[in-house]
């Protein structure tokens, strides 16, 4: 199949390339070519603009939380919350599952990493609506002796599948341990296996734990680990530990590298420039910050200007709605420059574009295929509808004179019609 797609605008090919009245040509769901159209007008209305640019790649999602509204506290206590909520009767995770894909989808993004406990509801939002994208499924479990069964019982033959041990405050290492041994051995065969993702250093609870056993201040992480009875397995696995990293080097480390996975840990909020300039020398360590949820769940700012600084691989989430306000991972962007503000110093557009398309691509070992509009890479993209004629990177991600007009994906046209509120395949 061949088609092509024009504008009299301008087309991103790169973040800091622009051609105007450009022309993709398209064939069986890749760029074929980018060139020019001479054609000046190619539409009846002369005041219709369109803009053409990558789907942006969200790395660290929780669809399954999209319809649920918690407010904003602590950590600890809203991850009561969330579990009170998932417990009530109405809760429905496949509906507001499909709920999420269909805000990323209609807000630009085109691949998303679903980090979920409901992976049959990520998977089916997927499906459902288009959206590409990777279903990490969520591990829970301290018990080391149970790691290996925990492991095996959500093991599925999926391409789509990645493993995802919740967070060190929640898995035991052996849960990493068990998951090398699946992949290594061959029972996993999706094409992310060796992809992990994890949340990781991202309350400063986890590291007043490590710092002082007996603190008095962690009394809402030791609730947390009570509810769920793993107190006495946290006691012991954290004392040989005086940091989130330095346990991620002492626990997990070693067997990571023995196995070439690859980690990609999301928010490292509470991390020195020392812990990050030796996180820096691992290319296997990627990162991943969600500046509004981390401003929604009161948490530090992570040190991003020194994520640049040591030349650290990182992308943009926007974690779930439950614990942020939608999940246009534009406005993830313009905070994320907000952060580096406060951090007294700046990041160019150009870079934020980066960091929500090719860098992300690169995050995911997917850069060969997606992140950037270049020949024989997958055709995905999104055609903007704009009133700007003077339309660039810096008013795409902070004006409000443009709205999703379609996109393409895996050769696939999805449409909004109905006044923004629906998509429509065709």
């Amino acid at each position: 199949m061949t088609h092509s797609l024009y504008t009299h605008n301008i087309l991103v090919k790169n973040p800091n390339e622009l051609v105007k009245n450009g022309k993709i040509i398209v064939k069986d769901g890749y760029i074929d070519s980018i060139s020019r159209h001479e054609v000046e007008n190619t539409s009846n209305d002369p005041e219709e603009f369109y803009i053409i640019t990558p789907g942006f790649i969200n790395l660290h999602c929780h669809l399954a939380y999209s319809d649920i509204e918690l407010e904003s506290q602590g950590l600890f206590p809203w991850i009561d919350a969330l579990m009170d909520k998932c417990l009530d009767n109405p809760f429905d995770a496949k509906a507001s599952s499909y709920s999420g894909a269909l805000e990323a989808l209609k807000t630009g993004t085109t691949f998303l990493v679903d980090n979920t406990n409901y992976h049959s509801a990520g998977l089916e939002a997927l499906n459902k609506t288009g959206l590409r994208g990777i279903v990490a499924k969520e591990l829970f479990g301290s018990d080391p002796d149970l790691a290996e069964l925990i492991v095996k019982n959500v093991f599925q033959d999926i391409e789509a599948f990645a493993f995802s041990p919740h967070s060190l405050y929640s898995v035991s290492p052996e849960i990493w341990g068990a998951i090398y041994g699946f992949v290594d051995g061959g029972f996993v065969e999706s094409k992310f296996g060796k992809l992990i993702f994890s949340h990781f250093a991202e309350d400063i609870e986890e590291e007043e734990w490590f710092r002082d056993k007996n603190s008095s201040n962690i009394k809402n992480l030791e609730s947390f680990w009570s509810r769920i009875n793993v107190l006495k397995d946290k006691k012991k696995f954290w004392r040989g530990a005086d940091s989130s990293w330095d346990y991620f080097k002492k626990y997990i480390l070693k067997g990571f590298l023995k196995s070439d996975f690859k980690a990609v840990l999301t928010h490292a909020i509470n991390l020195s420039e020392t812990e990050i300039e030796e996180i820096a020398k691992y290319d296997q360590i990627r990162l991943v910050t969600c500046p509004r949820s981390n401003e929604f769940l009161k948490h530090n700012i992570a040190r991003v200007d020194l994520w640049e600084k040591h030349g650290i691989l990182y992308g943009l989430g926007t974690d779930s709605k439950a614990s942020n306000y939608d999940l246009d991972l534009r406005k993830e962007a313009v905070a994320l420059k907000e952060n580096f503000k406060k951090l007294v110093t700046d990041i160019s557009y150009k870079r934020l574009f980066e960091i929500m398309t090719i860098d992300a691509a690169r995050v995911l070992d997917l850069e060969q295929e997606m992140g950037s509009l270049d020949e024989g890479k997958l055709a995905e993209y999104c055609v903007w509808k704009v009133t700007d004629k003077n339309l660039n990177s810096e008013t795409l991600l902070e004006g409000d004179s443009e709205e999703i007009f379609s996109l393409l994906i895996n050769s696939k046209k999805l449409e909004l019609v109905d006044s923004h509120l629906d998509l429509v395949l065709n």
